[in-house]
């Protein structure tokens, strides 16, 4: 069984909103967006003033939205506690004040809009079963009376993908970076944890300048950040760009799987690389163990999309698609609230 959404298809697309240096320079920063302008530049096959100049451009514009750092929140004991919800009676005033709530609640990391069977998407930050719970609470005490209906699952491990879909190269293998997949209580230092906030939504912060803010030398912050590295803390660099004004379409698809063996997930990894329109795929417990993430031009491309992926698996018993309409937050990681040892 498949849920899609319907609407209209609007006759503007990314080539009249960006053109192909703009592509290119914004895969360049997805592939490591702490290089410095002179770097893309090179890359790219322009100069470093036409290059900086472009990002500045397009921050402007929105179309980026911003430089995150992929820190593994795993790596600080956490779990990533997913919730679905379907809303019911519920006025605007209502719905929007949910969303100023949970976006000012520092271990929700992720809040989304959907359409579909769920109206919202939401991850929570929490060491355990009962942390989760006790972190919840409050969110119910207030609004568990528009709550019609609600799923739960945890993440396992999240595979973030290169975002080939923006120039449209098909033919490509991706490089995964996973995060959420490795459970430690690494201790670090009140240093570290400042670093980490003050990168964790602009990667591309000098090093002179971060050196600045945090009253060490610029060889320190490098030592820092390269440990930070080795420890897998920081798993990479890269940069979110807002889907709508790209006139992009951005799914999630849940699929129901009876046994997810590991031959499986191997073959699911394997055929998620050599996707180009899929940014993200997600191995989690509960009722459903996998998930992915599509970036599409049209529903006729997301048809197409699913039709391959069950060509391939005959595993699958069923799944339901979800419109993300709307990303309201997204953070790595709730490092205001991590406790220095």
């Amino acid at each position: 069984m498949i849920t899609f959404i319907y609407y209209n298809i609007s006759t503007v697309n990314m080539d009249s909103i960006i053109d192909l240096i703009d592509k290119k320079i914004l895969t360049e920063l997805d592939r490591n967006s702490r290089r410095s302008n002179n770097q893309i530049a090179r890359k790219v096959g322009i100069s470093r003033e036409r290059a900086e100049y472009r990002i500045k451009q397009m921050v402007n514009r929105g179309i980026i939205r911003k430089f995150p750092t992929l820190i593994n929140p795993t790596k600080f004991g956490y779990s990533m506690y997913k919730l679905y919800f379907q809303f019911q009676n519920i006025p605007l005033d209502i719905e929007k004040e949910i969303i100023n709530w949970l976006i000012a609640n520092p271990y929700v990391q992720w809040v989304t809009s959907c359409k579909g069977r769920w109206d919202m998407n939401i991850i929570i930050f929490a060491k355990d079963v009962e942390d989760f719970t006790s972190k919840m609470q409050e969110f119910y005490t207030y609004y568990s009376k528009y709550i019609y209906a609600q799923q739960f699952n945890i993440t396992l491990a999240v595979g973030n993908m290169e975002k080939h879909w923006i120039l449209g190269k098909k033919d490509v293998i991706s490089k995964i970076i996973y995060t959420a997949n490795e459970r430690d209580d690494i201790i670090r230092d009140n240093i570290d944890v400042k670093l980490l906030n003050l990168i964790a939504d602009n990667s591309r912060i000098p090093i002179i300048t971060l050196a600045q803010k945090l009253r060490i030398s610029a060889q320190t912050v490098k030592s820092k950040i390269r440990k930070l590295e080795n420890a897998q803390i920081i798993k990479g660099y890269t940069v979110s760009i807002d889907y709508d004004i790209l006139k992009k379409q951005f799914y999630k698809v849940i699929f129901y799987i009876n046994v997810l063996t590991n031959d499986l997930k191997n073959k699911l990894i394997d055929y998620c690389a050599k996707r180009y329109d899929m940014p993200y795929f997600i191995f989690s417990a509960g009722e459903w163990p996998f998930e992915v993430e599509y970036v599409v031009d049209d529903l006729s491309e997301f048809y197409e999309a699913l039709e391959d992926i069950k060509r391939h698996f005959p595993e699958i018993q069923r799944y339901e698609s979800i419109l993300l309409s709307k990303e309201h937050k997204f953070i790595f990681t709730p490092l205001e609230q991590i406790n220095i040892k």
